[in-house]
């Protein structure tokens, strides 16, 4: 019999330590409150906060299990909600698995169960914002032939766009920092990798990129009627936060 006792699950925020999370729900049959990356942790009243420690060997054989009985379409669904800003998105994801593994690949065309759906559209929202991000981001380069870019995206969606842009700048080193996770994906003409941001130091914008924006400016200031400005207008086209 399982238990729904009043725990909380807390993980490193990465696949493989959510993977672990789900070993551990299964292996002591409980069904805990909520599952959360640790730094995002809010101590609830009467319940039990346990770390989830990493477990590659354990993370291993439920990423199998998930791929050999549901296929590829549920681990992705399942990584979409480790990415999520949603602070439910990773104990959805448990209970989605719950039913999955008892229904099996049906569970794809089961559209009226809530647990469906849930997955579903989270799936479809960490999709949409990275399809944004890898329209909207712009890069400006640094000395030293760098790129560098910032924003500040709501899921993580780091992870997704770092292998486009890796793709199309092949030759090309570039940094895309995350602000607020304090994140940064830096590309080294060779390979991707995802670094802590909290000490890093840039270089100072190029010579060229200074001239550039200069030259955009006197553009926009040549071109623009003072009449025809609107910046509400402006935003429905790109919202501030891209």
């Amino acid at each position: 019999m399982e238990r729904n006792g009043n725990v909380i699950y807390t993980y490193d925020g990465t696949l493989d330590g959510f993977l672990a999370c789900v070993f551990e729900a299964f292996a002591k049959k409980e069904r805990p409150v909520l599952i959360t990356k640790r730094e995002a942790v809010q101590l609830t009243l009467g319940a039990e906060v346990r770390a989830i420690e990493p477990n590659v060997e354990n993370a291993e054989r439920v990423y199998n299990g998930i791929k050999e009985k549901l296929g590829s379409r549920a681990l992705t669904l399942v990584y979409h909600a480790t990415l999520s800003s949603d602070e439910n998105a990773e104990a959805d994801a448990l209970r989605y698995l719950r039913l999955a593994f008892r229904a099996g690949r049906a569970v794809y065309s089961d559209l009226t169960d809530d647990r469906v759906l849930r997955m579903n559209k989270i799936s479809r929202e960490i999709e949409r914002e990275a399809g944004r991000y890898l329209e909207f981001i712009r890069f400006s380069e640094l000395e030293g032939n760098v790129l560098f870019s910032e924003f500040e995206p709501e899921p993580h969606v780091l992870p997704i766009i770092m292998p486009h842009f890796a793709d199309r700048l092949r030759s090309q080193p570039f940094i895309i920092h995350d602000i607020g996770r304090k994140l940064a994906g830096v590309y080294d003409t060779k390979e991707w990798y995802l670094i802590s941001s909290a000490t890093m130091s840039l270089p100072k914008l190029s010579e060229n990129e200074l001239e550039y924006r200069e030259l955009w400016k006197l553009f926009y200031n040549t071109i623009a009627l003072k009449e025809r400005i609107n910046p509400r207008r402006q935003m429905q086209f790109l919202p501030k936060k891209y």
